[in-house]
């Protein structure tokens, strides 16, 4: 999994940044609203993949929830094993790559915020990961997962500046092979490079249904009232499937 090591040290950078205080952490307020519209209100048991910091499950956690989040960076993790601790609020934080949990179909459903723990360098890798979302979710289990941010061809630049030096994260579209192409430079000019196939939303579809799930909604950003292909200009891609 060559991809774990990419993850392992933007997470080292990112809690970095955060401990520093030179990056803001993301509101997860609104997250979790719209996560409390949908069926995942009514989980029992509930996984969080790809928890980063664990903001949303802090969250499920402070009003009664008992989530487990997964998170295959252990800086990030260590922050939100803090947090919990620190608030009292009942949340299991794994410091793990969700691909390799050895869970029954237990789960009632699974939260996965953005499309980086699902989406793969090639697509044999995508239905893999997203199978092992099923296996993981028992029968008539939600499936939520998406980015409020999607776009055709995604381009951004960040920063993560902590007392040890600044590394730089750049995403491009590369339109040739369909690929995003994800570097992270680090102070000492190593780079690191992660590549994921771009999926359309007809593709994610299939990948969802051959995996054995069924598509219940779509939305824009998380809006829950702004139904996807209500605008041809909504780029966003959140999804709501359901395992047969």
């Amino acid at each position: 999994m060559s991809d774990v090591r990419y993850y392992q040290t933007r997470g080292r950078w990112l809690a970095g940044a955060l401990r520093a205080g030179q990056l803001s952490p993301e509101d997860a307020q609104p997250r979790f609203d719209f996560v409390m519209q949908t069926p995942l209100a009514r989980a029992r048991r509930l996984l969080h993949i790809g928890c980063g910091t664990a903001d949303v499950s802090l969250l499920l956690g402070r009003y009664g929830f008992r989530p487990v989040a997964v998170e295959i960076s252990a800086d990030l993790a260590a922050i939100a094993r803090e947090t919990s601790l620190a608030r009292g609020w009942a949340v299991a934080v794994l410091n793990e790559d969700f691909r390799t949990l050895d869970f029954p179909p237990y789960f009632d459903a699974i939260l996965v915020e953005g499309m980086l723990p699902v989406a793969q360098a090639t697509e044999e890798e995508t239905q893999q990961a997203v199978q092992k979302v099923a296996d993981l979710l028992r029968p008539g289990g939600y499936l939520l997962f998406g980015s409020p941010t999607w776009a055709p061809r995604p381009s951004w630049t960040r920063s993560y500046t902590t007392p040890h030096g600044e590394a730089v994260e750049a995403a491009a579209f590369d339109a040739e092979t369909n690929m995003l192409v994800r570097t992270l430079t680090l102070p000492d000019g190593v780079q690191l490079t992660l590549r994921q196939q771009w999926y359309s939303p007809e593709r994610i579809r299939t990948l969802l249904e051959t995996a054995g799930f069924v598509v219940v909604e779509r939305w824009h950003a998380f809006d829950q009232n702004a139904a996807w292909g209500a605008r041809a200009d909504k780029r966003g891609l959140v999804w709501l499937a359901r395992r047969r």
